[in-house]
């Protein structure tokens, strides 16, 4: 079974703005989703004390019916937060923010998916910055 892909027009994102996105995974059996999580989240890496936080969350609960070899897609906003701290790799410390998504599916193992997104401060977006790839 594949994991889910998190779609982003844009990997680059204000302090403020909404995050909109789709969500793509295709089943290899028919069955019904029970829960899908998509949330926003930044963790420090690096040296000292290590921090995880999750800014925003989109959840949809209820019974998609998912058909086999045919593809789920849900689009998906999450509103960032105001005051936030900033995409970072530096030498000592590092802030890496990510989407992720949980299918909850009843019948199998959850399926999870994750990409790197890249928080820049208010009116920053049209500046130029290093996006880092998948990985």
């Amino acid at each position: 079974m594949n994991d889910p892909i998190i779609e982003l027009p844009d990997h680059r994102i204000e302090l403020g703005e909404t995050l909109h996105g789709r969500i793509r995974w295709t089943s290899d059996r028919e069955g019904k989703l029970e829960a899908m999580t998509v949330t926003a989240s930044w963790r420090t890496e690096g040296r000292g004390e290590k921090n995880e936080f999750t800014a925003a969350t989109f959840e949809i609960e209820g019974k998609a019916l998912l058909q086999a070899g045919l593809d789920f897609v849900h689009p998906f906003s999450l509103k960032m937060p105001v005051v936030a701290p900033l995409t970072y790799d530096g030498k000592l410390i590092r802030v890496k923010w990510t989407v992720d998504v949980r299918l909850h599916l009843p019948w199998a193992t959850d399926r999870y998916g994750e990409c790197r997104l890249v928080v820049v401060p208010k009116g920053a977006r049209k500046a130029t910055w290093a996006i880092p790839t998948a990985g």
